[in-house]
């Protein structure tokens, strides 16, 4: 646990920028839909530049069939911002981070 309070991103289900600002990204959730999902992550503002994480799993047959989630030990540092694209029908994400 972080001894920072973090943001969340509450749950998303299109490409967005999370923040403009420098960040640390503390942790990410991938809720799966109907099919194959993926969740990129840029340090930028758009879907350019660094990708710092990324997460394809499996999809199910119904919508929440397949979750997956990280907590990093070490937050990763998104000096230029932090954008995410997330891809698959009903794929649901969500982002943990705090503004620096």
């Amino acid at each position: 646990m972080s001894q920072f309070a973090t943001t969340s991103s509450g749950k998303l289900l299109i490409a967005t920028t999370i923040t403009t600002s420098a960040a640390l990204l503390y942790g990410a959730k991938l809720l799966g839909g109907t099919d194959n999902s993926r969740l990129k992550l840029y340090d930028n503002t758009s879907a350019a530049g660094t990708i710092v994480w990324e997460l394809a799993n499996v999809g199910g047959t119904q919508v929440g069939d397949v979750n997956d989630s990280v907590t990093f030990k070490k937050p990763i540092s998104c000096p230029n911002g932090l954008h995410a694209v997330v891809a698959g029908t009903n794929a649901e994400f969500e982002v943990q981070y705090r503004n620096q």
